[in-house]
């Protein structure tokens, strides 16, 4: 995957369209295939570069992204799901034998993709810098659309804690604040379609997740 970043930044006006689907799929499936016999280390490198590629098409070929964006939280909700262990492992992992293969510094990667996805920078989804006046609506329009399907990632948040745990405070902490950076970007009335869309079970998780936000947040999205 480093290749394929270094291609990218080096060739970026070679690249087309296929390049961008093609990778976005490489970085889904190379953090969402389970492997025995990758070791945690692997299995940790491998995200991190996945993160460091996802990063890299923010940056250079987020333009290539419209109208994909199913490709871009295919990766999201691939990347959030590797940080929690599930309730049903069996045996319970043992950290000393097997130890989680992701934790601090992989939840610190996923909530920086969340930062770029949710808030991109002007130079990413600029056309022309033709008026400076108008700089900062290309960067509005873009948070608009985002916040038009991150709904689903935090439903996917959801589902992840009713099925599993993240086992370390830290990463807990780094998953919260990505889960912060989505909430800020989406609309009220998506939030209310997001609750309306979920079970009983889901209400009863998104309700902890929203009380918290709003707890660290006063007096937004009332």
């Amino acid at each position: 995957m480093q290749t394929l970043s270094l291609m990218l930044q080096k060739l970026a006006r070679s690249t087309i369209q296929w390049h961008i689907d093609n990778t976005m799929a490489v970085v889904t499936s190379a953090v969402a295939q389970s492997n025995s016999h990758t070791s945690p280390a692997q299995k940790g490198n491998i995200y991190l570069s996945a993160c460091r590629l996802f990063s890299t098409i923010l940056t250079l070929h987020r333009k290539r992204l419209g109208g994909r964006f199913h490709l871009v939280l295919l990766a999201l909700q691939a990347l959030l799901r590797c940080l929690f262990i599930p309730h049903t492992a069996f045996p319970p992992p043992d950290p000393d034998k097997t130890p989680h293969p992701y934790y601090t510094p992989h939840a610190a990667a996923l909530s920086k993709l969340l930062s770029q996805v949710c808030s991109p920078a002007f130079s990413a989804v600029a056309k022309r810098r033709k008026d400076d006046r108008h700089l900062n609506d290309p960067v509005r329009k873009e948070r608009d659309k985002v916040g038009r399907y991150m709904p689903i990632w935090l439903q996917t948040y959801c589902k992840c804690l009713l099925e599993g745990y993240l086992e370390h405070e830290e990463v807990q902490k780094e998953v919260e604040r990505g889960v912060g950076i989505v909430i800020d970007c989406v609309p009220a009335e998506g939030l209310r379609v997001l609750n309306a869309g979920m079970d009983a079970e889901g209400r009863g998780v998104w309700r902890g997740v929203w009380a918290e936000w709003k707890w660290r947040n006063p007096g937004v999205k009332e």
